[in-house]
């Protein structure tokens, strides 16, 4: 699991910090799910944290460390799938990618688009990546549950959601190729 710091580096923690460092990073999960990366401005954030924007950098130190922190703390965040079908797993992932669309998937793709760049990004991005593969394998048919066939199934997942949300594909164009690509996969289930 990837350890979220508890203040910006070089920063000492104050003995009532506790409180406001989780309130601002509570709500900046929240406007990440919303806004994403380049919306999330950090008054908005402040403000809706019942906070300074002092205060926010001292906790955070800079905009980019608390953005980060936030994706690793939102990945940590993953929904439940717990009696969902498979289907209704994945095509609530593509549902979720629509331009304008918030929550856990928004973070998601957030942070598989920065963790290119940024190496503690991309353990947490890892990490979730793996838990969901783990679960996408459980849900597969008897045969077929396997984790390189749920990577594949969750990789195709990704890209088509990355389609959606960028306005290459409509939602219902995603649905129909993954449809089609899980029919051929799973061999005509």
């Amino acid at each position: 699991m990837v350890t979220v710091p508890e203040t910006a580096p070089g920063r000492p923690r104050g003995a009532s910090g506790a409180g406001s460092r989780k309130a601002i990073l509570d709500s900046a999960i929240r406007v990440l799910a919303r806004e994403g990366t380049h919306g999330a401005r950090v008054e908005e954030i402040a403000a809706e944290a019942g906070v300074s924007l002092g205060l926010l950098n001292y906790h955070f130190g800079n905009r980019r460390s608390l953005l980060r922190v936030a994706l690793i703390a939102g990945l940590e965040q993953r929904p439940s799938f717990a009696g969902a079908s498979l289907e209704e797993m994945l095509t609530s992932a593509l549902r979720a990618s629509e331009r304008g669309a918030t929550g856990w998937w928004r973070i998601r793709q957030e942070a598989l688009r920065i963790a290119a760049f940024d190496p503690e990004l991309r353990s947490a991005a890892t990490e979730t990546t793996a838990a969901w593969t783990e679960e996408i394998s459980a849900h597969l048919p008897d045969g077929h549950s396997t984790s390189a066939m749920a990577g594949l199934i969750v990789a195709l997942v990704d890209g088509l959601s990355q389609r959606v949300s960028s306005g290459i594909v409509s939602v219902r164009a995603a649905e129909h190729l993954l449809e089609e690509a899980l029919s051929h996969l799973l061999g005509g289930e």
